[in-house]
């Protein structure tokens, strides 16, 4: 039987909807960056069209890095945290041993 430790690791199903909120979120987010980037140049209905692109494209992979990395450090920060009986001791030695 193995024995029993604190979750360090995201499962696969925490996974999928870490990266799949996080595509929910980049997606519209790379989609009007890219609109705002292009709109000067090519004009309403051009900069939009080429806008679609980055957003599909790069949107999963912003948003999910992003939401993936947030939620790593969540789980790292709580796995982190010692109780204050296992803190360190409070004695410091003043000399050294020669």
């Amino acid at each position: 039987m193995e024995p029993v430790t604190a979750q360090t690791e995201v499962d696969d199903a925490r996974f999928g909807r870490i990266i799949a909120t996080g595509t929910l979120v980049g997606v519209p987010l790379v989609f009007v960056i890219s609109l705002l980037i292009a709109l000067p140049g090519a004009g309403w209905p051009l900069a939009a069209a080429v806008a679609v692109w980055p957003g599909l494209v790069g949107g999963p992979f912003v948003g999910g890095f992003v939401a993936l990395m947030w939620a790593m450090s969540a789980q790292q920060a709580k796995g982190s945290v010692t109780p204050i009986s296992a803190a360190a001791p409070t004695a410091v030695p003043t000399s050294r041993a020669a």
